[in-house]
């Protein structure tokens, strides 16, 4: 979302799409902005000042290493340093400068733990260990300078349950490391 709109980056429906639409709930309309270059699914997006980052997603049956930015205001893209390795599924939060990108699914399709942080300053993605656990399509929000991983699918790709698994970790980015929190199973 920006500006309150919404913006759909691709998906499929038969194939891999590129299209990409902005919803104005103040208007109930919607309307076709300019396409992505490549047509991907399960893509991770996040705005950061002013533009949203379209990140990895899956094309055929490989995760897209691809990283572009959309600039909903001049409705144009550029492309931005491709991650480290393909991912789909990930999730995606912005805490203080910098993207992070956790988990998702590899190349493979199998589950991982890592953790990439993209610094746009830079244009440059930084790895970072990750969590005891693999998981993608998890929920990741930020709550202050903490990164929250919620529930999603586990290494085997089956869904955690919901009255298993809450809070799967934490961690919060000090300089140079990343100080990880607890898992936390009810």
């Amino acid at each position: 979302a920006y500006d309150g709109k919404i913006y759909l980056f691709g998906g499929y429906d038969d194939r891999n799409s590129n299209v990409v639409v902005e919803y104005n709930p103040a208007t109930d309309s919607w309307r076709t902005r300019a396409y992505m270059a490549d047509s991907r699914s399960w893509a991770t997006a996040v705005t950061y000042q002013d533009k949203i980052y379209v990140i990895g997603g899956q094309s055929n049956v490989a995760g897209h290493e691809v990283v572009q930015e959309y600039d909903p205001n001049t409705n144009t893209w550029q492309n931005r340093a491709s991650l480290p390795s393909g991912r789909f599924s990930a999730g995606a939060v912005v805490i203080g400068d910098s993207i992070y990108l956790v988990g998702g699914f590899d190349n493979s399709g199998a589950a991982v733990n890592d953790v990439f942080e993209y610094r746009p300053s830079e244009d440059k993605w930084y790895y970072w260990d990750g969590f005891d656990s693999a998981l993608a399509a998890s929920a990741v929000v930020a709550v202050g300078e903490t990164l929250y991983v919620i529930n999603g699918k586990d290494g085997s790709g089956r869904q955690c349950q919901q009255n298993k698994s809450a809070i799967v970790g934490s961690f919060e980015p000090y300089g140079d490391y990343l100080h990880f929190g607890s898992d936390v199973i009810n």
